[in-house]
């Protein structure tokens, strides 16, 4: 899976189970994603889009999905897409 692809399906993910923004506040907070560059803006595909582009361009996207697997460990996407993910370090 290339990374924009990646980036684009786990922002969909994003934007379904972290629809509001204090969700997303939390899950970026426990991901440890810096969310200074996200606009808040109410629209779950925006909020979801941003969050997933700045975890990438932090190095952190595998952490979000990791944090999601937490909260959402028989979610036969996520398990699909982290076992789709390159490896840390």
């Amino acid at each position: 899976m290339e990374e924009l692809g990646l980036v684009q399906v786990v922002a969909e993910r994003v934007a379904l189970l972290y629809a509001d923004e204090g969700s997303l506040r939390r899950l970026l907070a426990l991901a440890q994603v810096e969310a200074g560059r996200i606009p808040f803006d109410g629209r779950a595909a925006n909020m979801g889009w941003f969050a997933a582009v700045e975890a990438a361009r932090q190095g952190r996207l595998r952490s979000l999905v990791e944090v999601m697997l937490e909260e959402y460990a028989l979610d036969p996407w996520l398990v699909a897409v982290y076992g789709k993910m390159p490896q840390k370090g």
